[in-house]
């Protein structure tokens, strides 16, 4: 499961990495994003993209994924944000 899941996020990485110059798939989350530099609706768009294009995790690893260390804490974070209509961005 753990190859698995690091193929997924790298998957995710390689999107988003791909929407900007400078980083790729093996950058952090932190420097993929910053270079990014998403407005709210911006990130809305482009979360509904890489949704169509890399799939949701399924449940086996969702469950994975709460076990690492602050995925919990910032799902908790996100949760409030109005991203409802949107679909599972993690």
């Amino acid at each position: 499961m753990i190859e698995k899941v690091k193929e997924r996020v790298k998957a995710w990485k390689r999107f988003y990495a791909s929407k900007t110059t400078g980083v790729d798939e093996n950058s952090s989350w932190v420097d993929i994003l910053l270079k990014l530099n998403l407005s709210f609706p911006e990130c809305v768009m482009l979360g509904k993209q890489a949704i169509q294009e890399c799939y949701p995790f399924s449940f086996e690893e969702h469950l994975y994924l709460g076990q690492l260390p602050y995925y919990n804490e910032v799902k908790e974070l996100l949760a409030g944000m109005p991203n409802n209509n949107f679909g599972n961005y993690f």
